[in-house]
């Protein structure tokens, strides 16, 4: 993954140039709300045929990286 707020112009292009036709290729960019300690968390649902069966969070200060704190929770 490339992020363009946090790579080079020169990078950013050829990473333009080298993306799969038909795949997404940005996102746009949002600042994540931090506590005291700068970090922030990351919410993702699990899905099961479709519906919400669980959530998964993943707290980290800055990008994520193996440092990260992550909590998946089975809810039925």
């Amino acid at each position: 993954m490339i992020l363009g707020r946090h790579t080079s112009d020169d990078v950013w292009r050829a990473s333009l140039a080298e993306a799969r036709e038909g795949r997404w290729i940005a996102q746009r960019y949002f600042a994540a709300l931090e506590n005291e300690r700068r970090e922030s968390v990351n919410y993702g649902i699990y899905l099961i045929a479709g519906e919400a069966c669980g959530i998964y969070a993943r707290v980290q200060a800055g990008m994520t990286d193996a440092a990260a704190l992550s909590a998946p929770a089975l809810v039925r």
